[in-house]
């Protein structure tokens, strides 16, 4: 008969302590637990459960040179287990002799944060997980304008075959400190709200000098994909998108300034299939984004930062604000003199990321 094994916890079998994944989730580590269950049950064990710094085996190994380490002494007498070897039914395919020194922490669960050391022959605190970190933060946006109501709106795109309607819509990216490096999009997760009502001109607008701003309102419909990155609760908060819809975020059309309009000649004349002065500089404008967490900070009237460009397309207000195609089947561009003439037309309009921001930490809880 098997002994008591004396820990809160079920019997596990840990010979690798295998410990959380760096998305912290126990679900795959549990899985391998499980698994190993059986394999434990193979050798009479005992364990003892101790403080909450840490934990121990419940004897001392078999012999001194650690041949048999991965037995206990048998804990109704001093006997140690004979060796194991292929024919015995303590040997396992998969871990050869069962190792059978397991962990358990405060709660009495399989150590969470231990491993066993088998040459030091104790336990041994894993490091905490890794947690992911934003650093900076971009905005980008989409929503259809009505001159005649100065407001955002919902307009309608088709991809060649159906309609689509699109709603105002704001997505915010977070990005680790490596992104600048690597630009992977593993090392970043966004937040995209979006709103069906009609949204008038912000507050924030004249003071920014845009043709035109809007903000998000609290009721916006909110998707994430940062519940999959593994930053750090207490630092963020839990869940991690509230640190960002805490905020009031908006998106604005205006003038492009000089250094946006350099680097991105830069960028397009480094191009050699681009052509800045038939391509682009007709058709696009400045843009950007409105955060009440930036108002009043120097460079940031009323909160906005100048950091995106602009492009526009014509609309059918008469058909519910879809977008019309030229001659060629295309979706028909709004032109640089259409937008900035001083009366922003109707249209639909994507306001794209261009710069992006250091010090996400000013979009912590609480600030």
């Amino acid at each position: 008969m098997l002994p008591d094994p004396g820990c809160e916890g079920t019997l596990r079998a840990i010979p690798d302590g295998p410990s959380r994944d760096k998305a912290g989730n126990l679900e795959g580590y549990m899985a391998l637990l499980n698994g190993l269950s059986r394999a434990a049950l193979l050798c009479s064990i005992g364990l003892t459960f101790v403080s909450a710094t840490a934990c121990k085996k419940a004897a001392e190994p078999c012999d001194e040179d650690y041949e048999n380490e991965g037995f206990t002494r048998a804990t109704d007498g001093d006997e140690c287990p004979e060796d194991c070897d292929e024919d015995d039914d303590a040997w396992d395919d998969a871990l050869g002799c069962v190792a059978v020194e397991d962990v358990c922490d405060v709660d009495g669960d399989p150590g969470e944060f231990f491993n066993w050391d088998p040459e030091e022959m104790k336990c041994e605190e894993n490091e905490p997980p890794p947690t992911w970190d934003p650093v900076y933060f971009m905005s980008q946006s989409q929503f259809g304008y009505d001159a005649t109501n100065d407001q955002a709106r919902p307009y309608v795109a088709n991809d060649g075959t159906s309609d689509t309607t699109v709603n105002p819509t704001l997505a915010v990216t977070l990005a680790s400190e490596d992104y600048t490096i690597a630009f992977d999009d593993s090392l970043t997760c966004i937040v995209i709200m979006d709103t069906a009502a009609p949204q008038p001109l912000a507050s924030w607008a004249g003071d920014a000098g845009v043709f035109f701003g809007w903000d998000m309102p609290s009721d916006a419909t909110v998707q994430t994909d940062c519940d999959q990155q593994p930053t750090d609760a207490d630092i963020w908060g839990d869940p991690f998108v509230d640190a960002i819809t805490q905020w009031v975020w908006g998106a604005g059309i205006g003038p492009m300034p000089s250094n946006i309009t350099s680097d991105f000649k830069g960028q397009i004349d480094s191009d050699p299939s681009s052509d800045w002065a038939v391509d682009i500089e007709p058709y696009f404008v400045g843009g950007g984004f409105a955060l009440n967490a930036l108002a009043g900070q120097d460079g940031f009237p009323g909160g906005y930062a100048d950091a995106n460009v602009t492009r526009g397309f014509a609309v059918d207000t008469a058909d519910n604000f879809k977008i019309v195609n030229d001659t060629d089947g295309e979706p028909l561009q709004l032109t640089k003199t259409d937008m900035s003439d001083g009366t922003l037309p109707d249209g639909a309009y994507i306001v794209f990321t261009f710069y992006l921001y250091g010090g996400a930490d000013q979009l912590l809880p609480g600030r």
